[in-house]
């Protein structure tokens, strides 16, 4: 009753409902920028213990300071956002950009993320607006396309919103219903640039680095019978995940560590396994040679064709068993290699900050 209840609300209205608390008493931003510099605020950088957001956030960060050396650069969580929200609208000026996360949460699937957008598009009508690049995931029924209608409403009243698709999916998706969309690859791409030495010597056969949820394209047989598969037909098998359990709440302080010491477990291995965007991109990062499978709403694929072409990665969009152990077998005689991801790509994201 409760979740039919909550499918008639605006995702926004059970957003603030759920986290009315977080809103008082709320916290006042201390900035002291002369009235002549104009500021990026990246207003929901995520504090939980997805090591892909993590990704996004530290991509974000280094890409909007090294894009616009001349603004001043606030960074606030999504934990924080509704604590600091009445602040932000006294203190954000007109020149002021307000940056919002990328990812795959731009639908009902995940309505946090899209309540907080929403939230920063109509209270601030009159600044620059720019949502990184994101995957766009309406679910088809009646209450995910009448959440998609509510955005688009929301969205298009904003003369200033740019709105990034990080795979053509997405680009053509959102096109047909928002105002201002631009193809830009995932923003963790960025990250490329600054993992220049790739480790030679592995330690790991195989990495297998897999989900368990509603965006797995595989079963949980396959996925069993696979790992079995795996440490019969290989010496040394790791499992590999792009959670850190053991850290719940993540800052601006701990995440470049924490990400390095995940991208230092992808490294350790010959070739890895992953339906994972941001494992895949790990494996970018590494030269890493990779099996990705595509997940349901094929943002894998998708993903890795913005910056073709890429070396080490085989795609698998069908996930059978026999698929799947093949490919490993194939990747695993590939050597460790760097791939260089064009900065160009990033044009018209920059095109827009400045």
């Amino acid at each position: 009753m409760l979740k039919q209840l909550k499918k008639l609300l605006p995702l926004e209205w059970n957003y603030q409902i759920k986290h009315f608390y977080e809103a008082f008493p709320g916290k006042k931003l201390s900035l002291h920028t002369p009235s002549g510099i104009p500021r990026l605020f990246f207003l929901d950088a995520a504090s939980y213990n997805n090591l892909g957001d993590q990704a996004i956030a530290e991509a974000m960060s280094m890409f909007l300071q090294e894009a616009c050396p001349s603004k001043e650069y606030i960074e606030i969580s999504e934990a924080d956002f509704l604590r600091y929200f009445r602040s932000l609208q006294d203190t954000v000026r007109p020149q002021d950009i307000l940056c919002l996360s990328g990812g795959g949460n731009m639908g009902n699937w995940y309505p946090k993320y899209e309540a907080i957008r929403r939230k920063v598009i109509i209270g601030f009508p009159d600044n620059r607006i720019i949502i990184f690049p994101q995957t766009l995931d309406y679910e088809t029924d009646s209450y995910g396309q009448r959440e998609m209608a509510r955005s688009a409403k929301v969205y298009n009243r904003h003369s200033q919103l740019t709105v990034c698709a990080r795979e053509e999916k997405s680009f053509k998706a959102m096109s047909a219903i928002y105002n201002q969309v631009i193809l830009v690859p995932d923003i963790v791409f960025y990250l490329n640039k600054y993992f220049h030495e790739i480790q030679k010597e592995r330690r790991y056969s195989v990495g297998i680095c897999l989900r368990s949820d509603d965006e797995s394209a595989i079963s949980a047989d396959i996925r069993w019978e696979f790992s079995k598969q795996m440490e019969r037909q290989f010496p040394k098998v790791r499992t590999l995940s792009t959670m850190d359990e053991r850290h719940q709440i993540i800052n601006k302080d701990s995440r470049r560590l924490l990400l390095e010491n995940k991208l230092k477990q992808f490294s350790d291995c010959q070739v890895v396994i992953t339906d994972r965007l941001h494992g895949m991109i790990f494996c970018i990062l590494t030269g890493t040679p990779c099996v990705a499978i595509d997940n349901r709403n094929g943002k894998v694929s998708g993903a890795i064709r913005t910056v073709t072409p890429v070396q080490n990665i085989c795609v698998v969009q069908e996930p059978t068993l026999n698929n799947l152990i093949a490919a490993v077998k194939e990747m695993s005689s590939k050597e460790p290699s760097k791939c260089t991801i064009s900065p160009q790509f990033y044009t018209p994201l920059i095109e827009k900050l400045l």
